[in-house]
């Protein structure tokens, strides 16, 4: 009878020994399942941080970074509990900057709005000018970080101009750039005659050209005929000279 009883307690230690340890199984089981991810992500859903929280834990929120050409606004969602894994985004407002293109008078001829870090686009407009080539602009709009104001680079026309001496010989042959002045050769000389000046202006270039010396002969009157007339000489341009008849007064 002793030994019945025996195995009987035996058996209830057992049954409330395994009993135990299950519900114990079962409670860490329960926490384990009430722990819940949450994932904090930023622009371009880069990944911010990772924490794991309990059901009844706070959610603790991370500083949200700073970055470039951006700036922070507010999380997505503003939750202080879960009971799941959620992703919350961090919302930034991207900096816009004005660009701003000029002609060559100084006029602005197209502004745009650029995202930060975008292209500005090239003005559909015709650049071209009288003065010079049109080769570019002075600033890079390819990648937009500031305002920016964008002008024309153009380079100069140049023109040839030649001088030419008595005889027709080049004695000087310069390069003017649009609008520019050359220098004046010194003085030629011609026997008999007087230097006057420069067949063409040289000031403010716009075109080549070809700039001859102007004369004037040291002319005297030559002796009369029967009726008193005598014969004058008058230059001309090239410093050809004619005779023409004057009446004698």
């Amino acid at each position: 009878m002793k030994k019945i009883v025996f195995i009987f307690i035996t058996l209830l230690l057992l049954v409330t020994s395994c009993g135990k340890k299950q519900e114990e199984n079962n409670n860490n089981n329960s926490t384990v399942e009430e722990k819940y991810e949450v994932r904090f992500t930023g622009v371009n859903d880069e990944l911010i941080s990772t924490i794991s929280v309990k059901k009844d834990e706070k959610i603790v929120y991370p500083t949200a970074p700073v970055v470039e050409g951006y700036e922070f606004v507010v999380w997505e969602m503003e939750v202080e509990y879960t009971n799941k894994d959620i992703v919350i985004k961090a919302l930034y407002n991207r900096f816009e900057y004005t660009v701003k293109f000029y002609n060559n008078d100084g006029i602005v001829i197209d502004a745009q709005t650029v995202y930060h870090g975008d292209s500005a686009t090239t003005p559909n407009v015709d650049m071209s000018i009288e003065s010079g080539a049109f080769i570019g602009w002075d600033t890079d709009f390819s990648k937009v970080t500031s305002n920016l104001e964008v002008k024309p680079i153009y380079q100069k026309h140049t023109f040839i101009v030649n001088f030419y001496d008595a005889l027709g010989s080049i004695i000087s042959t310069q390069k003017v750039e649009y609008g520019e002045s050359a220098e004046k050769p010194d003085n030629p000389e011609k026997e008999g005659a007087e230097f006057l000046g420069w067949s063409e202006s040289f000031n403010n270039v716009t075109s080549n050209l070809e700039v001859y010396p102007m004369f004037e002969d040291r002319c005297y009157e030559r002796d009369g005929d029967i009726n008193n007339n005598f014969f004058k000489r008058e230059c001309e341009y090239m410093n050809k000279c004619r005779d023409y008849f004057e009446m004698s007064k």
